[in-house]
């Protein structure tokens, strides 16, 4: 399998995946802390903060309510 397939076959797999497995991999990628939010260290103060401030919305049954 050449470079080309592998990354057909990447993309294919990644518009499969449901926003639950989303962020178990981005988590597993160490890109994503335990709570979503993006990890300080290797984020900017602004981006991490952004993704608190997302991610501070109330999620009932996923559905968040703005």
């Amino acid at each position: 399998m050449n470079v080309q397939e592998m990354i057909k076959r990447s993309r294919e797999n990644a518009k499969k995946r449901t926003p639950e497995q989303r962020r178990a991999f981005l988590q597993r990628a160490n890109i994503l802390d335990a709570n979503g939010c993006y990890k300080a260290e290797f984020f900017s103060e602004e981006t991490v903060a952004a993704s608190k401030a997302r991610n501070a919305q109330t999620v009932v049954n996923g559905y968040v309510h703005k």
